[in-house]
């Protein structure tokens, strides 16, 4: 902003002030009489004016203290007129249109002159932060470079050498950071490599299991085979003695019932000659009473049969003892009839 003050012109502040006036519909007598509440301020802001007139050079230590002076004295009457805008409004509202008039034009001579005296006031320290601003964002590029968070540090306020020591930390911990993906991506590709040879390896030994598996299965089958050939011919070997087992057991079965019938006809034979003898006794003795023939058949049946351990035999004596039961059966009948 240029620190050069518009110099003031009395007649076209003289012409606002009038045009003013007659927008607001004011008396004669009440416009002179609201110049004269105001005409000490534009006094006041002619003298300043002319004071900041003088500064000239924004860069001069003595330029800015002026600056500082006349600004405050223009921000003193600017806050007067406000102030007396503000006492004189509240009489009427054409009044204080005016008054409003009145105080915006003053207002206005003295906001622009103060605005560039501030900038001229405050010219080194806006140089300053211009230039604290150019050393940030040299220092935020310079860590961004390096991958470092610039939030992480007071960079205005950071000297050089400490400024420095931050940087070179950064730039290490880069180095390091690249050095260990570095590594890591080496030891990645390595482990890759050494999953693939043992997937590799695995792959491999599953192969010769498998095969291995394969020739234990077909010698397995094949001892299968034999061994079912083996236990079929057992098993046939087994069904042809058992026939023949089966055949022999029949034919002493057989053999034995021949034996069994001849002896019952045998014993038939002899109970019947018995029998003939007995009645043949009976007859003779003439004495043929009925206890004696119960005793005799009871006798009979008295006798121990034979303790046989032949199954065969034991049949045999179970069928003379059947048959001895029934002859003696017959007797007690017969003997009954007496």
């Amino acid at each position: 902003m240029s620190a050069e003050i518009e110099v003031l012109e009395p007649e076209i502040v003289g012409q606002q002030l009038k045009a003013i006036e007659k927008s607001a519909g004011l008396a004669e007598d009440r416009a002179l009489a609201l110049r004269g509440e105001f005409a000490p301020f534009y006094n006041s802001i002619v003298e300043w004016r002319e004071k900041a007139a003088l500064v000239t050079k924004p860069e001069d230590e003595t330029h800015q203290k002026i600056a500082r002076e006349v600004r405050l004295g223009l921000r003193k009457v600017r806050c007067e007129v406000e102030n007396t805008r503000k006492a004189l409004k509240a009489d009427s509202l054409a009044r204080g249109k005016a008054i409003d008039g009145f105080a915006n034009v003053l207002k206005y001579l003295c906001e622009p002159v103060e605005e560039k005296l501030l900038a001229v006031e405050q010219y080194a320290e806006r140089q300053e932060a211009a230039r604290i601003a150019a050393l940030v964002q040299e220092r935020i590029a310079a860590l961004a470079a390096v991958e470092a968070d610039p939030t992480a540090y007071n960079l205005g306020q950071m000297d050089d050498e400490t400024f420095a020591l931050v940087l070179a930390a950064a730039k290490k911990r880069q180095a390091e950071r690249v050095e260990a993906e570095r590594k890591a991506e080496s030891d990645r590709i390595a482990q890759e490599k050494a999953d693939a040879d043992e997937r590799e390896r695995v792959r491999a030994e599953n192969e010769r299991l498998k095969k291995e598996a394969a020739e234990r299965e077909a010698e397995a089958a094949k001892e299968r085979a034999r061994v079912d050939a083996e236990r079929r011919k057992e098993r046939e070997a087994a069904a042809t003695k058992a026939r023949e087992l089966e055949a022999k057991a029949k034919a002493e079965r057989d053999a034995r019932e021949k034996v069994e019938r001849e002896v019952a006809a045998a014993k038939a034979k002899e109970a019947a000659r018995v029998k003939a003898e007995v009645e043949a006794k009976a007859k003779a003795e003439r004495a043929p009473d009925k206890e004696k023939i119960l005793a005799y058949a009871d006798s009979l049946m008295s006798v121990l049969p034979a303790q046989c351990r032949n199954h065969d035999a034991a049949k045999i004596m179970n069928s003379v003892l059947r048959r001895t039961g029934e002859h003696v059966d017959w007797i007690k009948q017969q003997a009954e009839a007496l």
